[in-house]
């Protein structure tokens, strides 16, 4: 199959029917005439707004604006005096915690997020990264035609396919704004993909033209903006960058099926693998390991501060497993977004030895070295330095998991764990 026409394949599944799209439209026109019966001054944002959404879209981004000279000094306010409006028109508005609260209301099939933001005309003005979202929309409208609005939908289709998509903490992929601001600066879905597939690490772009070289803004910016894999300078903010969350992991997952999509170009590319705890012990089996699979009882809240712990979970079980000498072949976890996920660890199925040899200090390090030999009197010594023969406490990967998930962290305290036999 050419390139060309694996892309033309996918042209009419990433882009909403004519009925899909004024159900869409018109569901949300209704609500926004609920909500400013509380709220005068509302707008839709994100993808909806900007005309890149995909089929299936049902989370709706809204901002209640608040007048800038009025509220600048009490920003932090603005989501109580929201809620004081818009809990007497949505009785079941859910309020909940973000870099600034927000709100969620089902209504009529679709999830609408009423977001209270300041209403500014540059992006220093903002109190919150959220205060910027309207410039974003406003760039990418401006800077973007049909075509180049369905080019971007092919570019988050195939990126979500590559589970590459999102920069949720606990994904640490590509967020929205950036699929559309990387495709709108490259003019296509296929040049950006044979632009990521030559990616090199810390690819520097900046849309705007904010600075003469990488070197420039690398002086500019705080460093700590600079570590992500790629630094794209956000067209409306010369201070941000935008893919500041990208991970090596996703950076090399997508620069990777973009080099593997030019040269073989098919449609099960835009197809998303999913992951199962079945596929997993299947794929342990066929490589003569064994799956460890612990079931999370997840508690209700925002998801990214959920999907951030079970993330952590992940890796602190995944260490207290290496600490003991296990040799962990793949771990990391699986969730929906739902009330229940998972923790997974491939390891080799044989057992440890009874003992190990425990490394103590070296003869030079006196105090040390006194101290080693009065805990371990049969120490010994190899090449200047102490060692002592110890028993393991645990010789196989599923007793220390079982006692380490007995000793969960607090901050894991509200999660519940099981490991399933």
């Amino acid at each position: 199959m050419k390139l060309s026409e694996a892309i033309n394949s996918q042209r009419s599944r990433v882009s909403p029917s004519v009925q899909q799209e004024r159900a869409v439209l018109g569901k949300t026109a209704e609500f926004l005439s609920k909500v400013r019966k509380a709220h005068r001054q509302v707008v839709v944002g994100g993808s909806l707004a900007k005309g890149t959404w995909l089929p299936g879209i049902v989370d709706i981004d809204v901002f209640a604006l608040y007048d800038y000279r009025m509220h600048e000094k009490k920003s932090r306010e603005l989501s109580d005096i929201l809620a004081r409006k818009l809990t007497r028109a949505f009785r079941k508005a859910k309020r909940l915690h973000g870099s600034r609260d927000y709100f969620v209301i089902d209504f009529k099939g679709l999830k609408f997020e009423v977001v209270p933001i300041l209403k500014i005309s540059k992006a220093g003005q903002a109190r919150n990264i959220t205060d910027v979202s309207p410039l974003h929309t406003n760039w990418v409208r401006k800077n973007s035609d049909k075509r180049l609005r369905d080019e971007v939908r092919l570019s988050k289709a195939f990126i979500d396919a590559q589970g590459c998509y999102g920069a949720e903490s606990y994904i640490g992929g590509f967020s929205g704004y950036v699929c559309e601001v990387l495709t709108l600066h490259y003019g296509s879905f296929e040049k950006l993909l044979r632009k990521a597939a030559k990616w090199k690490d810390r690819e520097f772009i900046d849309p705007e033209g904010h600075y003469r070289t990488s070197r420039a803004a690398e002086l500019a910016l705080n460093s700590e903006k600079m570590q992500s894999p790629i630094i794209l300078i956000d067209p409306v903010d010369r201070d941000r960058n935008a893919a500041a969350a990208l991970t090596e992991e996703k950076f090399l997952a997508l620069k990777k099926a973009a080099s593997q999509f030019v040269k073989k170009p098919s449609q099960t590319f835009f197809v998303r693998k999913g992951i199962s705890i079945e596929g997993l012990q299947e794929e342990a089996r066929k490589k003569n390991l064994q799956l460890l699979a612990v079931k999370v009882a997840c508690p209700a809240g925002k998801g990214d501060i959920v999907g951030a712990k079970l993330r952590k979970a992940s890796e602190h079980f995944c260490s207290v497993l290496a600490r003991n000498e296990f040799k962990v072949r793949k771990y990391g976890f699986l969730w929906p977004g739902k009330s229940e996920g998972w923790l997974y660890y491939s390891l080799p199925r044989e057992k440890l030895s009874r003992a190990f040899e425990h490394k103590g200090p070296l003869l030079k390090q006196e105090e040390h070295a006194a101290a080693f030999r009065k805990k371990w009197k049969r120490a010994r010594v190899k090449n200047g330095r102490l060692f002592a023969s110890a028993k393991r406490q645990f010789r196989e990967p599923r007793s220390c998991i079982e006692a380490s998930l007995q000793q969960k962290p607090k901050s894991l305290k509200s999660f519940r764990f099981r490991l399933v036999e």
